[in-house]
């Protein structure tokens, strides 16, 4: 899927138009199927939150990759086939999705975990994944 709309128009705007921008937290979040440009299909039932992410690692390719872990505890269950970036744990604005390798299966009040340089993000392929 790639970046949103809406960070495209900030990225843009910042090149062309010198247009500063800068946003705050990062938040994780995960979704029944890849999310839409919208960030459509995120979970929402049971315990589930988002999850800041703060601290990344460059790669190889001028991406960036997680360098702490990521839980999302007390699960609800169903699968996750996606992942997303917001700029707030609640609401705001969908930043970036991706789709998974593997669809992951997840249990009731389970821990779904990203482990360390397990979720990535590149210009290169304009995506998000988890590794």
């Amino acid at each position: 899927m790639g970046m949103s709309a809406y960070l495209k128009g900030l990225v843009l705007a910042a090149t062309l138009k010198n247009e500063p921008f800068s946003i705050g937290e990062i938040f994780l979040s995960l979704h029944s199927a890849v999310p839409d440009m919208q960030g459509g299909g995120e979970v929402n039932r049971g315990n589930y939150k988002r999850q800041r992410i703060s601290e990344w690692t460059v790669t190889e390719n001028d991406g960036y990759r997680n360098t702490r872990l990521v839980d999302f505890a007390n699960m609800p269950p169903g699968i996750i086939m996606g992942v997303g970036l917001w700029d707030a744990a609640t609401g705001g604005h969908f930043l970036w999705g991706g789709g998974v390798r593997e669809a992951k299966i997840v249990n009731d009040n389970s821990i779904f975990r990203f482990p360390v340089e397990h979720l990535r993000v590149d210009l290169l392929d304009r995506r998000l994944c988890l590794l």
